[in-house]
């Protein structure tokens, strides 16, 4: 009798276990422990739109990384994330330098996003670096993994 006590009081303590791994809370533990992990050089990520390529499908994401100290430079990189819905989870599929932009010492002063058409994704910045007066450029993303960019 007593071996059979302690048998469904291992089932039951086994069980609240596994239920308390499937908490809410564990899932608002993970995104806190992801949060900490952002490196501190991350200024801002801005995600939006939506891209396909063949099967896979996903969204964008504008990363911006903040460098130095007295003078403090901003470049700019531009992610491509897939979707899983099996899994519920995203993958970093590709990652863009934007060149035209990350030569030199520069200050990214304003970034703005917006839903271009069908399989693309808009970034507005107006840029100032040490030697140039304001810039502004326009980029599109696109699905295939490229962008364009053009001044305003």
């Amino acid at each position: 009798m007593r071996r059979t006590h302690q048998i469904v009081a291992s089932f039951v303590a086994m069980l609240l276990l596994c239920l308390s791994l499937a908490t809410p809370s564990n899932a608002q533990n993970e995104a806190f422990e992801a949060a900490e992990q952002i490196p501190a050089s991350i200024h801002s990520a801005i995600s939006g739109g939506f891209w396909t390529a063949g099967k896979d499908e996903g969204f964008f994401r504008v990363v911006v990384i903040a460098g130095g100290v007295e003078h403090v430079s901003h470049r700019l990189y531009i992610q491509w994330l897939r979707s899983d819905a099996k899994t519920q989870s995203y993958e970093l599929v590709r990652t863009v330098n934007v060149t035209e932009l990350n030569m030199g010492q520069g200050y990214l002063l304003d970034v703005k996003t917006s839903f271009g058409d069908f399989n693309s994704f808009k970034i507005n910045i107006t840029a100032k670096s040490l030697r140039v007066k304001t810039k502004k450029f326009a980029i599109t993303a696109k699905g295939d993994g490229k962008y364009v960019i053009q001044s305003r």
